[in-house]
């Protein structure tokens, strides 16, 4: 945090005023000198701890001094490895608002991503031992792993012995992270439920397909009707067809483990 006196912060306030100013009567283009505004005769330090420091009596760490020379604002060496990041953060800091203005208030480019995902995996051996009075707190458990996990889920339900997600994928994540993580947890969360659970495991695979917005509502019905679903169909089925419709190869000899 860069903390300032209220002279600097006046100062800088001014320029952001200038500099809009400036554009809107001359109609320039987008290039920025910060020589050229008016804050450039002005030398001011910046203290680079928190204010609550001074309040818990705690003397300052750092005092670093940003002067304006031929080649804009520079700060003075303080002989530490750290003056070259804060010198950096203070000039991004000091610049980047003076910056938007003066380039019409255009946003930051973004990296964006929407990836919705369907994941089926089971009970080790396709044991049935997601009973009806452990299922709902189960499935609502993984719901709430998916939202710290900053994968929203949209429908988390299953059966005795299997459990379907359908979830958007956080960009930070990979799917394999994201589906050892709500194994993980919800596994150990299984075992504190019943002492008749203490051997719960899910089996070692699973399956994963990517949905498209426009199928999510069919798929979200589908994973909500499993109890329906699987009145006219095993688990064991479902998963086979699930991978064929998909186009995986796979050795059933070894997808239940």
């Amino acid at each position: 945090m860069i903390c300032g006196s209220r002279r600097a912060r006046a100062v800088a306030l001014a320029a952001l005023q200038a500099a809009r100013e400036k554009k809107r009567k001359e109609g320039r283009g987008s290039s920025y000198d910060p020589r050229a505004l008016p804050w450039a005769g002005f030398s001011q330090p910046f203290r680079l701890h928190p204010p609550r420091r001074e309040r818990r009596g705690l003397k300052p760490r750092f005092m670093h001094r940003l002067v304006f020379s031929p080649k804009g604002w520079e700060m003075p060496a303080q002989g530490s490895a750290l003056g070259t990041e804060a010198h950096a953060r203070d000039l991004f800091l000091l610049f980047s608002s003076a910056r938007r203005a003066e380039t019409g208030g255009h946003p930051v480019p973004q990296s964006l991503a929407k990836v919705t995902l369907h994941v089926i995996f089971g009970t080790k051996m396709r044991e049935p031992m997601i009973g009806p009075s452990v299922r709902k707190d189960l499935h609502a458990y993984i719901a709430g792993a998916l939202k710290r996990l900053d994968c929203p889920p949209i429908e988390v339900n299953g059966a005795a012995d299997h459990v379907h997600i359908l979830c958007r994928l956080s960009r930070k994540l990979s799917i394999s992270d994201l589906v050892e993580e709500v194994k993980k947890g919800s596994s150990k969360w299984m075992k504190t439920k019943s002492p008749m659970l203490r051997n719960f495991y899910w089996q070692g695979g699973y399956a994963v397909s990517s949905v498209s917005e426009s199928n999510v509502k069919e798929v979200k019905a589908y994973v909500a009707g499993q109890e329906e679903h699987h009145r006219k169909m095993t688990f064991q089925e479902e998963f086979v067809s699930f991978l064929k419709r998909h186009g995986f190869e796979y050795d059933e000899r070894y997808i239940w483990e």
